[in-house]
Formats: structure tokens, sequence, C-alpha cells
């Protein structure tokens, strides 16, 4: 009686839990893997599809508090797997190459125009899950590299101005 209890004061935590978020995205395609707001109303969802040969990346962006989403394009083979806007335009991505016929790749972009364009900044080996901006100079990636079936944590910083440059930065290890 006691377990039965349990699981019914359970169930309706959990569903009262679930009523209190709305879907904001009805009608998109696409799988998502990060998410970044810089307020109420701008933010960033982004993600894509693997394949055999790679992905393709899928960005959306609104300016209303997920009211309305604009469907942004970018170009590559990759799926987005994590997102940082530091303002309205400066912000960075991290996308990963993987497929069954190919080596893991990992590319850091950036953009300085709110997601309409992006320069892909460094691209290497391994696959990179997390990205945090500190300011326009100072941005930081985690990830992971397979080598002989043993996973080795990988974590790569950066600190050029971006707001001032417009060739492709490296990323150096620290």
């Amino acid at each position: 009686m006691k377990n039965l209890m349990l699981l019914v004061f359970s169930t309706l935590i959990i569903t009262n839990l679930m009523g209190q978020w709305e879907a904001l995205n009805e009608g998109t395609r696409g799988k998502y893997n990060a998410i970044d707001f810089i307020g109420d109303d701008t933010g960033w969802v982004a993600g894509g599809e693997s394949g055999l040969f790679g992905g393709k990346p899928t960005l959306i962006k609104t300016e209303n508090g997920g009211e309305t989403w604009k469907v942004l394009r970018l170009d590559g083979n990759y799926a987005i797997s994590g997102i940082d806007f530091l303002n309205d335009s400066l912000g960075w991505a991290i996308g990963m190459k993987a497929g069954l016929l190919i080596k893991d790749k990992s590319y850091i972009l950036n953009s300085r125009d709110g997601g309409t364009t992006w320069a892909i900044q460094s691209e290497g080996s391994g696959s990179l899950y997390g990205i945090f901006a500190v300011n326009d100079r100072v941005v930081y990636t985690a990830g992971a590299e397979i080598d002989s079936y043993v996973h080795r944590g990988l974590v790569f910083k950066t600190a050029k101005n971006f707001s001032e440059i417009s060739t492709t930065a490296g990323i150096r290890r620290d």
C-alpha cells in the first residue's frame, strides 16, 4: 500500500512539473543539442543530424522569446554540439563531423552578426561537447579524443580578440 501511494504521489508531481513547460518550436525540424539565450527574448538553438559521412547542421534563432523562430543557414557537413553568445551579435559554436565511415573531426566556429554567417576558426580531431565564452577575448571548449579505445579528455582555450579580426584564428592547448 505504501509503494502504491508513493507511485501515485510521484506521478502527480512529475505530471504537474511537466505542465509548467511550454513547447516553443512546434513545427520546426531537426535534432537539437544546444541552446543559448542572452536575455528573455533573444536565443539560439542548434544541432544537426549525423549520417554515414557526417551530418547537416541545424540552427534556429528567436528574438521574441520563442514565439517565432528563424532558420539560419549553416554550410558544412557537421552537427552543432554547443553554442554560446556574448551578445546579440558575437557568438561561438562547436561542431562535430562524425559518422560510421569517417574519423571524428571537430570545428570551432565564430559569428559576429548574430548567427547569420559563420567562419571556421579551428578544426581538429576528436569531439567537442561544450563551449563557454568568458568575453570577446577568452573562449573555452571541452571534449574528448579516442586513442586506442581510451577516451582522453581535452580542454582548449583561446585568448584572441575576435571582435577585431576577420581571418581564421587558431585554438591552442594550454
